[in-house]
This record gives structure tokens, sequence and C-alpha cells, in this order.
């Protein structure tokens, strides 16, 4: 398989991850927005808003965490194509930094699509709407660059050991 063919489905891997990250957190929101559902009024409450802002939120670190490893899986499979050290470093580098963002923002709308759109979640109560989204913009940004340089440093030192 080809270097650039190799590139294109670690990116991949890294949207499948971000998916599925994202979907674990839509359906996690969505089971405690119904586990604090008022029975009678059908409405969720403060208490529900606070458990679905903290699994939200430990969702999204263990997104940003799982970065640099799924940088040094496809690192592993980039570095057995490439033909020198620098083009390993180079390749897994950018199909990191790429992959890093593109994992993030499919993990994040998906997650963030089960606040406020959910039958437990349509009640009159302060707060649980919408989510800003911008509002992870600089951390996301802030993420992504060691993810890219775990990216060139997977792809540099697992091509040596090849």
């Amino acid at each position: 398989m080809s270097l650039p063919k190799k590139i294109g489905l670690a990116i991949g891997l890294f949207a499948v991850v971000g998916i599925g990250l994202g979907l674990s957190g839509y359906i996690s929101i969505n089971a405690v927005e119904q586990f604090f559902m008022n029975a009678e009024t059908g409405e969720v409450g403060p208490l529900a808003q606070t458990f679905v802002a903290l699994v939200a939120l430990q969702t999204t670190f263990v997104v940003f965490l799982l970065g640099s490893i799924v940088s040094t899986v496809t690192g592993s499979r980039i570095a057995a194509e490439a033909s020198s050290t620098k083009e390993a470093m180079i390749a897994n580098g950018a199909a990191s930094f790429v992959g890093f963002y593109l994992m993030v923002g499919l993990a994040l709308v998906i997650m963030f699509a089960a606040v406020g759109s959910g039958d437990a979640s349509g009640g009159g109560g302060g707060g649980g709407g919408n989510v800003d989204l911008g509002r992870f913009v600089s951390p996301i940004l802030q993420v992504g660059i060691p993810t890219g340089l775990v990216g060139v440093a997977a792809g540099g030192i697992l091509q040596k050991l090849d």
C-alpha cells in the first residue's frame, strides 16, 4: 500500500475513533438525562444538568488524551511504509495533526447534539440548551500541537525500529 493511502487511512482511523467517542458521550448524556428526569413533568432538573456537564467534560478530556495514543498507533503503520525516517516523521506528523482535529470535531459535534436534543432535556429549566462550541477552540488548538508532535516522534522512532 502506498504511503499517501496509509496517511489517508490514518486520518480515517482518527475519524472512526472520534465518531465512537462522540456516540459514547451522546449515549451517556442521554442516559444521565433519562435517569434524572422528573417522571411527572418530564423535565430535567439542575442536578441532571450538572451531571450532563460532568459527562461532557470527562468525555472531552478522554478525546484530548486519546490523540497521542492514536497518533502512535498510526505511526507504527506509516513507519512500515516510509522509505526514510524523515518521511515517516513528516507523514505521521501530518496525519496526526489533521486527524486529531477531525477526531475532536466529530466527537464534540456528535456528543453535544445530545445536549438539548433529547426528550428528557426539552423542559423549561435554566440552562441545558445550546452549547457554545466556540469556547472549545483554544483548548482544541493547543492540544492538537502536542498530538502532532507525538505523531512526528512516533513516526521517526517506529521507523527506526523497523
